[in-house]
């Protein structure tokens, strides 16, 4: 009778592959620091957008270093020790493979804003400098005496054309004595308009004591109809 011999066939690279408790150990190994890192970049953008602050690189790194400190401090304390030693099994290739995706992933981060677009808000304020109206939110005149009110139009992300039209009614009425001034550009260095222009208006308010709705409009040269309007109120005295 013969006898029937066995031979070991080493596995082959599909057969490793296939292998449960290949997946569950070098792949894992390497995949599960880089894992790591993107959760905590992750965990650190979606606490900036959270907390409603503006995720820029420096926030970021701010924010992701805070987490990977809480992470490390977390692994150090749930760590394995070698056998037979003190010191901790850690694999010089996961540090490096989980180093080298933090380094990608911000550098990812800072790149992407760096290559969003600026968006400026561009808008015109137009406001009164006359102190009285301000405090008393109205200016306080005696009948036909003189009204002299300050204003400063400003503009954000917008240059403003010299010159611009400046316009009064009273009670929809246009003074018969009105005297546009310019001032001084108010926009200077440190202020949080880019552009300005200011000036008074004077004329004389009615002979009859009351209350008057004042509107002075401030327009550029090249598109009058789309002037800023500051609406104010005029108590006349007898």
């Amino acid at each position: 009778m013969s006898r029937l011999t066995t031979v070991d066939v080493p596995p082959t690279r599909e057969v490793l592959d296939d292998d449960p408790r290949f997946l569950r150990g070098p792949v894992l190994r390497a995949v599960l620091p880089m894992l790591a890192v993107l959760l905590v970049v992750l965990a650190g953008v979606l606490t900036l957008a959270a907390l409603g602050v503006a995720i820029t690189p420096t926030a970021t790194l701010l924010a992701v270093g805070c987490y990977a400190l809480l992470t490390v401090g977390g692994v150090l304390l749930v760590i394995r020790r070698r056998p037979g030693s003190g010191r901790p099994a850690i694999v010089r290739r996961h540090l490096l493979g989980g180093l080298l995706t933090a380094v990608v992933f911000l550098g990812a981060v800072a790149v992407a804003q760096w290559l969003q677009p600026v968006t400026t808000e561009q808008f015109v304020s137009l406001q009164s400098t006359t102190a009285a109206i301000a405090t008393d939110g109205a200016l306080t005149v005696p009948a036909a005496g003189q009204v002299d009110l300050g204003w400063q139009l400003r503009g954000y992300g917008v240059e403003l054309a010299a010159d611009p039209v400046v316009s009064v009614t009273v009670d929809g009425a246009v003074p018969a004595d009105l005297s546009v001034i310019p001032g001084a550009d108010p926009a200077a260095a440190g202020s949080d308009f880019t552009s300005g222009l200011a000036g008074s208006v004077l004329f004389s308010a009615p002979v009859e004591a009351g209350r008057y709705q004042v509107v002075v409009t401030v327009a550029d040269a090249a598109d009058p109809a789309g002037g800023q309007e500051l609406v104010l109120q005029l108590a006349v005295t007898s």
